[in-house]
């Protein structure tokens, strides 16, 4: 699977057959706490909305998107069951997308969150400078970006769903397309214990950027 068409059909089969998660990622948590003021949060890459049903329960507005249809119908189905500002639109991430996503009245960009779990690793690397370009309109307006990912070195280690398509990724590569974009970092750790999965615990790299004051 080299291609965005074939990547995006594996997913498609992948999230109607999956079992959705209940409880929300360590990263998703590590937000909360750390930016516990940002107000609104866009899931980029949401899957099964684990994480985006987090943060509406924990007071946030969240707009949850990802290309496959079948993970928007499970959140969907979820948010349907909750209290909570949570809204889910299927969706494929262009070079411009950013700039012309509604994200609703509620959603206030200066207070926000760009949040993207496991979503880096998860499509082609074009998709990656798509996302990266689109992603600094925000910043621009004082939005955050939190993103995690699998890096190089986890390339090797033991996977417990070993058929996944998955694009490790340079840290140091990734930072440097970053701060080329003009973001600002404000965190970074790599390192393991950072979102262990059944017998796994895969390498995994945390990044935080602002626009540039």
């Amino acid at each position: 699977m080299e291609n965005s068409a074939g990547i995006g059909e594996y997913w498609e089969e992948y999230y109607k057959n999956a079992y959705p998660k209940t409880d929300p990622s360590l990263f998703a948590k590590f937000v909360l706490k750390t930016y516990p003021e940002r107000k609104c949060i866009l899931d980029v890459g949401c899957g099964d909305g684990r994480d985006s049903i987090f943060f509406a329960t924990e007071g946030k507005t969240v707009v949850g998107i990802d290309a496959s249809e079948s993970a928007i119908k499970v959140c969907k189905s979820r948010a349907a069951q909750m209290n909570g500002s949570c809204t889910f639109n299927e969706a494929t991430v262009s070079k411009d997308y950013f700039n012309t996503l509604d994200l609703g009245m509620d959603f206030r960009v200066s207070e926000s969150i760009i949040y993207s779990r496991f979503f880096l690793h998860a499509v082609v690397e074009e998709v990656e400078d798509w996302f990266l370009d689109s992603a600094m309109a925000l910043l621009g307006s004082g939005a955050l970006l939190c993103i995690e990912f699998r890096t190089v070195a986890d390339a090797e280690l033991s996977k417990v769903e070993k058929d996944h398509f998955r694009r490790f990724i340079s840290p140091t590569t990734l930072m440097n397309k970053c701060l080329e974009r003009g973001m600002n970092s404000l965190h970074l750790r790599v390192g393991r214990g950072l979102a262990p999965y059944g017998d796994e615990d895969p390498m995994i790299a945390r990044m935080v950027f602002s626009g540039r004051i």
